[in-house]
Parts: C-alpha cells; structure tokens; sequence
C-alpha cells in the first residue's frame, strides 16, 4: 500500500481519516478472506504477495502422502520441521514460492518424484510497530493479516502525526536483523522520503516492519 501524505499537524485531522478510512477498509477485506480449509480449521486467501514471518502458523499437506503433513509455526528463523524430509526454510517466502521449495526438497532427497505440495496460513504472528516521541498519539499499531509492512508516513498519520517540535529529518528507526538477532539502529529523513515520492521519486521510499520501534526527536530550535 502506497499513500502520498502531507504531514503537517495543520492538515492531520482531515488526512489522518483518509488513512484510517483506508486502513479499515483493509481490515475488513482482510477479515473477509478468512475461509475454512478441507480440515475445518480457519485458512487464509488473498495473500499471494504475502512473505511468511517467523511464528506464522502453516499447514503443509502433500496429496496422497499423508505422512509428510503438518500444522507448525515457522521457527525463529524461518524453518519449518517436516516429518521425514527435516528442517526446510520457509520463512520470507511467499505460499507459492514455499511449494515449490518444499517440492524440490522431497525431489532431491528422493522422497518423491513429482510431488504436489500445498501450502495454507492458519494464523499470522503478532505483528506491531510501535512509534514514540514528539508524534501526536505514541501508540503501537498492530498490522492487519496479510500485511508485511506499512510506508513510514502512513504509520506517523496514524500515530496523529507529527508534534510542532518534532525532527522530522532524524527518525529513528530500531531494528531486529531477522538474520543474526542484532539491533541496529536507522535513521530516516521523512520529509525528504515524501518530497521524493511527490516527485516521483522511489528510491527514497521506507518501509517500517513488525517489531520496529519508531521513536521522533524533538528538534531544540
């Protein structure tokens, strides 16, 4: 999702309910997309361009080769455990991408010579941001199923906007590497992230993910 916002605490109000218009409008269709798989628990579709995260929970069956199937969370680090075949990294893949993963991994440790694996979302991991500082309403956010990340602007409007005093050129952004567990610390200049996407700009444009943690300075003049 991609909105083009002016952030100045004159224009929050009116700008600020376009977005949660549209951000329940996206919960909503969300929510809509819940169905029942074959098994009779809850699935999820609509979710093609959907990455899966650590701690999403997946069932993976194989047609005709029940022993291979399972209801688990992706680990940590993005595996998952499958009866058989071991450890198979799922996670930043989206369902398709997970198929043919899975497929090629029973292809080449012999298991199977044309399998047919399907992949289904039970449940998505708690997913949050949280944005403190000089910003009007410091909150978290929690991030509707389906959804891996929010444009920066889009969260700062929902957190009310920025404050008067606010350093808009200097947020900070904290990071946990999904890959070695470090934190790192960002910094992003968002008026210059929208004044490139008013131009047609790309290059500049930030994503803020689960677990980040937004916080604003306050600017001393």
């Amino acid at each position: 999702m991609s909105v083009s916002l002016s952030i100045l605490k004159s224009s929050v109000p009116s700008r600020l309910g376009l977005v949660l218009t549209v951000f329940s409008l996206f919960i909503v269709s969300s929510a809509g997309a819940e169905i029942q798989n074959n098994t009779g628990q809850q699935a999820f579709t609509g979710v093609e361009s959907y990455r899966l995260a650590s701690f999403d929970l997946v069932r993976i069956t194989v047609f005709e080769e029940p022993e291979f199937g399972i209801s688990q969370r992706v680990s940590a680090s993005g595996d998952i455990s499958m009866p058989l075949l071991g450890q198979v990294r799922i996670g930043g893949l989206t369902v398709e991408e997970a198929q043919r993963q899975i497929e090629l991994a029973l292809i080449e440790q012999e298991f199977l010579r044309q399998p047919q694996v399907f992949v289904s979302i039970e449940g998505f991991s708690p997913r949050r941001i949280t944005i403190l500082g000089e910003i009007g309403s410091p909150t978290s956010i929690e991030l509707p199923p389906g959804t891996n990340s929010f444009d920066i602007e889009v969260v700062i409007a929902m957190a009310g906007g920025f404050s008067d005093l606010a350093r808009r050129s200097e947020v900070r952004v904290t990071r946990k590497s999904a890959e070695d567990g470090i934190e790192r610390v960002l910094k992003v200049d968002v008026d210059k992230v929208m004044h490139d996407e008013k131009n047609g700009i790309a290059l500049t444009r930030f994503r803020v993910l689960p677990g980040d943690i937004l916080f604003v300075p306050r600017r001393f003049f």
